[in-house]
Parts: C-alpha cells; structure tokens; sequence
C-alpha cells in the first residue's frame, strides 16, 4: 500500500514522523494522488495548482482513499467560519458574534451590548481573529472589547470576532472517523511564574542571543525580577481562568473512561459535521454541558499517539476503506439544554420584575 501525508508549514514537525510511522511519503506540496492508494490530508494547505474537481474524479473511480479532504482542511483553517458552520448543523458551541474587522467602534460600542441584552453570549468574551492567529484577548466588561478593539483595523491580523469564555474543564479527544481514539484534558502541570517567566523570557529573546551573551544574561535577569513581582496577578490572571499554556498547563493524557460520555459523542458529531475524518476536537464542559471550541486537522502528539493514529491510517488502507460518504447533520436531540447566554438574559430580564411583570414574560417564552 502507498500513501502520502500532505502537510504544511504549521504542521512540519508532526507530519513528517506521521508519515514514518506510516510507512508514507510525506511533504508540503500538492501530491500526484493517482500515484497513491492513500492520501493523509495533515493540516495542509492546498496551493493554486489543486484542482478538486480532477480529485473527486479519482476518488469516485477509487483510484485514491482519502483521509481528511484537503477542501475539508482548508475550510477548517478558518475557524470563525468553522463555529459558524457547526452552529448552523446544530452542534453545540459556545456564544459567538462576528463583526467587521474595519469597524471596530460599531463592535465594541453596538454590536457586542446588544448581542449581550439578547443572550447571543454572555460575559466574560475572548476577542479572536479568523484563524485564531496570535494571542486572543480576554474581556471582562464591554470597555474591555472596546480596548482590545483599538485600532484594529490597522493591525496585520485584526479581530473579527468575540467568543463566550467557557471557563470549565476542557478536553481534547482525538478522533478517527466514527471513533473516538484517546482523550486527553487540560490540567496545571508547572508553577505558573516559572512557566510565564520562560514563556517571556522567549518572546523578548526569541532565542536569538547565546546564553553567555551579557545583554541576554541582563534581559533574563529582568524579566525573572518583574515576574516575582508580579507573582499574585499571575496566579490569578485570567490566563489562568483561560488554562494558558504559557503559564503552566498542559493537555494531559486521560482516560476515555473519565471523560464524559456526551463530550465524546460530540467530538465525533462535530467531525462529521465538519467533513473531516480525524484530528482532534477541543470540547469545553460546563455545567454538565459540552461545547466544541475548535477542531485540528493535525494535533501535536507524542510518540505513542502518533503510533495510534498511525495504526488507524494504516488498517483504513489495508482493508481497502473507503473515503467516507459523509451523513447529513443529525436532528437535534429532543432533550434541550439551556445555554449559559439564555440563563443569562433570563436573569436580567426578571431581575426586579414584580410578580405580574414576571407572569407576562413567562407568557411571552409560551408563545
């Protein structure tokens, strides 16, 4: 059996072991797919000189499996596009509100006040841009999104939308087609200010002076005295509430038996949903209700679960799988849970009211 894993750029560590461990070919550029009997789509970025009709062809003649659609990729790189997408097929995702990247004052000013009163999402916010790139912001009160907005139309990648803070447990569980392989979760695994003072330390040096370099000696020096001084905010700051990887947590291998069964279900409803066949699915659990955060089409993994995704693709191409004909969205299941931005407006609208007022808005949900 022949196969290629197509990788790009963000995914140049991991995709190149998948596909050792595989026994594939493995690269950046646009495969020949007649040319394999398996293609791994492992967070690649397909260039001009794809041509999806052309491969759609091969795959319907069989001549070629494929495992994450390159098309399927691509659109999960957008990852506003993404939650829109999943919201819209009746997955569960926290409260989000996209707005014109060139108009931040209408965001912070409008949109985002409004969409609060009507339930849409609920304070705390993080503000993200499109593809998630650099650091998102985290918003306690709308003055907050108003600040994190400023001048945001000038910036290289500008904020396009605010996402409801799910501040509960956050698992990974990693799925291959309909199965869900291995879970891990979020859990503090270092000391906060040690972890924020290297997570600084290579930023501001980015690891471009020698170690024995005085000006970097001094810069290491400050930085270590600044982050003692700030030791109480750091272990409390809403990096900690977000679970920041910089300031020392971590995705901690866990059992599947300790994950909750709903949030493993949705994982694997939320891939299909998405047209993908494996990557890992980021699930937020709050209250008891599980929430799809993000997808990723190639995960960092360890040795061993690249071992287990490897042993996946390969047992899918030695018993001649086939690339998967994707279901329809599944009905929404009869048993509605409400959501955090509900409650939420549900409070501020009875909030004070006398006993009539409240009786004719519990009417007004009837009708």
């Amino acid at each position: 059996m022949s196969g290629f894993v197509w990788y790009s750029f963000g995914s140049d560590k991991t995709g190149p072991a998948l596909g050792k461990s595989c026994g594939f070919d493995a690269g950046k550029k646009t495969p020949k797919f007649d040319k394999y009997d398996v293609v791994v789509g492992w967070g690649c970025k397909p260039g001009t000189k794809y041509d999806s009709e052309a491969l759609a062809q091969l795959i319907a003649q069989n001549q070629v499996r494929i495992l994450n659609h390159p098309d399927a990729v691509s659109m999960n790189r957008d990852k506003l596009g993404t939650l829109q997408k999943l919201k819209e097929l009746g997955i569960a995702t926290p409260g989000f509100l996209a707005f014109d990247p060139k108009r931040p004052a209408v965001a912070g000013g409008t949109l985002v006040p409004h969409a609060l009163e009507a339930g849409e999402i609920s304070l705390p916010l993080v503000v993200l841009t499109k593809y998630n790139r650099g650091e998102p912001i985290f918003c306690y009160t709308v003055q907050d999104v108003s600040a994190a907005l400023k001048g945001n139309s000038k910036k290289e990648h500008p904020y396009e939308y605010v996402r409801t803070f799910d501040y509960g447990d956050e698992y990974r569980i990693h799925v291959f087609r309909d199965t869900a392989l291995f879970a891990q979760k979020k859990e503090l695994d270092e000391d906060p200010v040690v972890a924020t003072t290297a997570a600084l330390e290579e930023k501001y040096l980015k690891r471009k002076k020698k170690s024995d370099d005085p000006v970097a000696k001094h810069l290491r020096g400050l930085v270590r005295d600044v982050c003692g001084m700030l030791a109480g905010e750091i272990l409390s700051s809403a990096h900690q509430l977000k679970k920041s990887v910089k300031m020392g947590w971590k995705y901690m291998d866990w059992g599947m038996d300790l994950v909750p069964a709903e949030v493993a279900e949705l994982a694997i409803e939320a891939m299909d949903a998405a047209k993908l066949d494996m990557g890992a699915v980021s699930i937020s659990y709050v209250d008891g209700v599980p929430r799809v955060l993000s997808i990723t089409t190639s995960p960092a993994l360890t040795e061993d679960q690249m071992s287990m995704y490897a042993a996946e693709i390969q047992a899918f191409g030695d018993t001649g799988g086939q690339s998967k004909d994707f279901k329809a969205a599944k009905e929404a299941k009869k048993e509605k849970v409400a959501s955090p931005e509900l409650a939420a407006k549900l409070y501020r609208k009875i909030k004070g009211l006398s006993a009539e007022k409240a009786e004719e808005f519990l009417q007004s949900l009837e009708e």
